[in-house]
């Protein structure tokens, strides 16, 4: 029976969406190659969206690195992990707009 696990010599890489990926900036993802060619393959499709924080590293740090905010992430929060103005009224306009369509969908009066 073959065992379906990551092999300890894939090429790990850790990339992030930048600026050109909209509402995906700042977002890190963290995937595996059989090979450093396979890796720049594939890449070459996707550079112009995504950039490279590091490669060529071990599963552990790939893991590491993926979790770690962005730097851009910083934008939606204050140093206390408190979330900004403008992120708090969206996000009371997302509330309301979903109240209304709950009391639409399921309480209205026939």
């Amino acid at each position: 029976m073959k065992e379906n696990r990551i092999e300890e010599n894939w090429y790990h890489v850790v990339l992030e969406f930048n600026a050109t990926s909209g509402e995906y900036a700042g977002l890190r993802c963290r995937t595996a190659f059989t090979s450093r060619e396979k890796f720049e393959k594939w890449y070459e499709k996707r550079k112009d969206k995504q950039t490279i924080i590091a490669e060529g590293i071990t599963e552990d740090e790939a893991s590491r690195l993926a979790t770690r905010k962005s730097h851009n992430s910083f934008q939606y929060e204050d140093i206390n992990g408190n979330l900004n103005s403008s992120t708090q009224d969206n996000m009371k306009n997302i509330e309301r707009k979903f109240k209304n369509f709950i009391s639409q969908k399921f309480f209205r009066s026939s």
